[in-house]
């Protein structure tokens, strides 16, 4: 994992900034590892690059740069996110219902207290 090492770069010159920028780049394109997994790209990398796209050592073009890339990355955490919660609703639509109290047929109607009844044991 090469973000703790990012994490640990003290210097904020753009040259340094920009290459932390293509490092990030590579990693979410790389075939060999599968990308950067969207929890990874919510909950630690946009965190660590929107602090650093604000550095005033960056020139408008570097400053585009990282908004490309940032919007590029929230744009995969939304798909995935999104495609994730489909199929989980998708699962639970298919899912079999589940009775959690005693069913109509375990029920009889009582006469003298005009009330439903259930004639399973507790």
């Amino acid at each position: 994992e090469v973000l703790p090492l990012l994490h640990s770069i003290p210097s904020r010159e753009p040259a340094v900034l920009m290459a932390i920028l293509g490092i990030i780049k590579v990693a979410m394109t790389s075939t060999k590892s599968g990308g950067i997994p969207r929890e990874i790209l919510a909950t630690r990398v946009i965190p660590f690059l929107v602090p650093i796209s604000i550095e005033t050592s960056l020139n408008l073009n570097q400053f585009n740069a990282y908004m490309s890339t940032i919007k590029d990355m929230l744009q995969t955490v939304e798909i995935e996110q999104r495609k994730k919660l489909e199929q989980l609703s998708q699962q639970a639509a298919n899912a079999p219902i589940v009775p959690i109290g005693p069913s109509t047929k375990d029920m009889s109607f009582d006469q003298k207290s005009a009330s439903m009844v259930s004639s399973q044991k507790i």
